[in-house]
């Protein structure tokens, strides 16, 4: 109950803060994504990838084949809603789909970016399917998944620099929206039912920024949707879009831009500008619960079991000096660095 009340005062008080202040990232990026379904909307003609045996039942464990139609199903029923909602009709222009994953089925499953009022605005989707849901071990849909997303898929040369930069500072400043799409079968109804679901930040500092984004872009267009197709709307769907619906028009109605939040950056502090093996063990202790020891060494030219034997024990021998690999290290993943020198004990 308290939650209902404090989170509209938050975003008013934010009206009156300052105008921009460094993010606390050690808060944040852990935190949990937390969907908002506000909309429903009925597909009576879905593609054919959306076979309607596979929404029946739950795939048998080992039935792959139809795993992968239905997570289909979920990306084509999430790339055609995501055409209707940024075209001409709600003022979007220069839809472009960018390919945010860093294999053939792992990554960011819909982004895109669009222009509205002169404004380039960057949208990610997570799809899903049927009894899908987000991974919670991995915080998939969260402010950290996502970047790390956009990190391998700009690794793996899916994501060119430019956009890579664009993207991942829009997604560190709160000025890029998230969501999650879901996709069923209505099986009563006889037609494909498709969820969306922002996945807007609760954190005090955090959240007048998201929220901004979400009403500045996307919140007129997903009332206008809900009211096209108010009987598929449920009564949780109709309370949330009615808060969210509350919370922008104050945000939208005061005429003054959310704080603009300022991600950590080089220079570094004094305190850890200088090499010692205690700050290597611990950085690489901290990347290594965000990638993978093959990934960290393919980024300094060193063996995985290099990689992790540093990881388990900062005194490793033979003792060699770690300089070069320190500053291979800051210079090669600058984000993290920061971030790391952010929530560093």
């Amino acid at each position: 109950m308290y939650q209902k009340i404090i989170i509209p005062i938050l975003s008013l008080l934010s009206l009156f803060l300052p105008s921009a202040y460094t993010m606390d990232h050690g808060a944040y990026w852990n935190e949990r994504a937390q969907p908002l379904s506000v909309l429903s909307v009925p597909y009576n003609n879905p593609p054919a990838v959306c076979q309607y045996e596979d929404f029946k039942t739950p795939c048998r464990q080992h039935d792959q084949a139809c795993k992968t139609r239905k997570e289909k199903c979920g990306d084509a029923i999430g790339a055609q809603f995501n055409e209707g909602l940024f075209s001409a009709q709600y003022g979007f222009s220069k839809m472009t789909i960018h390919n945010g994953k860093y294999d053939s089925i792992h990554g960011i499953d819909d982004f895109r970016t669009a222009e509205k009022d002169g404004t380039v605005h960057h949208h990610f989707t997570e799809n899903k399917a049927h009894m899908s849901k987000l991974d919670r071990k991995t915080n998939q849909g969260g402010n950290d998944w996502h970047g790390k997303r956009l990190d391998q898929a700009h690794r793996a040369d899916n994501l060119p620099l430019p956009h890579y930069q664009r993207a991942r500072q829009a997604l560190d400043r709160g000025e890029a929206t998230r969501v999650l799409a879901h996709t069923t079968w209505d099986i009563d109804q006889q037609h494909v039912s498709f969820t969306f679901q922002p996945l807007i930040s609760q954190h005090p500092q955090r959240r007048p920024v998201e929220l901004q984004s979400y009403c500045t872009f996307l919140h007129e267009p997903i009332r206008q949707f809900a009211q096209q197709h108010d009987p598929y709307q449920t009564p949780q769907q109709r309370i949330n879009l009615a808060r969210l619906d509350t919370e922008c028009q104050q945000v939208l109605s005061s005429g003054r831009s959310a704080p603009r939040l300022i991600p950590p950056s080089l220079p570094v502090p004094s305190f850890v500008k200088s090499y010692n093996r205690d700050n290597l063990y611990k950085f690489l202790n901290y990347l290594n619960k965000r990638y993978t020891q093959e990934d960290i060494a393919g980024h300094v030219g060193l063996s995985k079991d290099t990689i992790g034997r540093i990881i388990r024990n900062k005194d490793y021998a033979p003792t060699a000096n770690y300089l070069s690999l320190w500053n291979s290290l800051k210079s090669n993943l600058p984000t993290e660095f920061a971030q790391w020198l952010a929530v560093k004990d």
